[in-house]
C-alpha cells in the first residue's frame, strides 16, 4: 500500500492531507449548517451515504463552506447539499456507470470524480456501495490495478 506515512495537520483548522501546507479552506462549519431550511430526506439520504463510506473503513467526515467531504488518507468522497436532492460525489480511477450519475469530471491521469443525483436514502443500492469500496481504495492511496 502506498499511503502509509503520516498525515500533516493543519495547525489552524485541524485537517490532515498527505502533504505539508496542502492548499485548502481552514473554513470550520458545522455539518448541520449544510441541512438548515432542507428536507429532513437529505440528512437521512446523507447519513446513509456516510455511513457506506464508514463500512469500508476508517473516515474522516467535515463540513467546508460548500461541501462535505469524506476522507481517509486523502478526500475520495463527499456531497454538496442541494433542495431537492444530493449530490454525491466519488473519485475513481476509471469511469463508471450508474442510473443515478449525472456528471463525471475528467482528472487525467488522476482520475475521475462521479457525481451521483440521490433524492432518498434507498437509491444507494449495491452497485453505489460497491463504486464506494473503489473510491475507499482511491481514499486509502492503495494501488489499484
Amino acid at each position: 500500500m502506498r499511503g502509509s506515512g503520516e498525515l500533516w495537520q493543519c495547525p489552524r483548522c485541524g485537517h490532515r492531507f498527505v502533504t505539508k501546507n496542502l492548499w485548502h479552506s481552514c473554513v470550520r462549519i458545522r455539518l448541520a449548517e449544510h441541512f438548515k431550511s432542507k428536507p429532513l430526506l437529505r440528512r437521512k439520504t446523507f447519513d446513509r451515504w456516510l455511513a457506506i463510506a464508514r463500512a469500508c473503513g476508517p473516515v474522516t467526515c467535515y463540513a467546508q463552506q460548500t461541501r462535505i467531504v469524506i476522507q481517509a488518507r486523502v478526500r475520495f468522497a463527499g456531497a454538496v447539499v442541494r433542495k431537492s436532492y444530493l449530490d454525491a460525489g466519488l473519485w475513481l480511477r476509471k469511469r463508471e456507470s450508474h442510473p443515478r450519475l449525472r456528471r463525471v469530471e475528467d482528472f487525467g491521469r488522476l482520475g475521475y470524480v462521479h457525481h451521483f443525483r440521490l433524492e432518498s436514502p434507498d437509491e444507494i443500492d449495491d452497485a453505489l456501495r460497491s463504486l464506494m469500496r473503489q473510491a475507499y481504495r482511491v481514499g486509502t492511496q492503495e494501488t489499484v490495478a
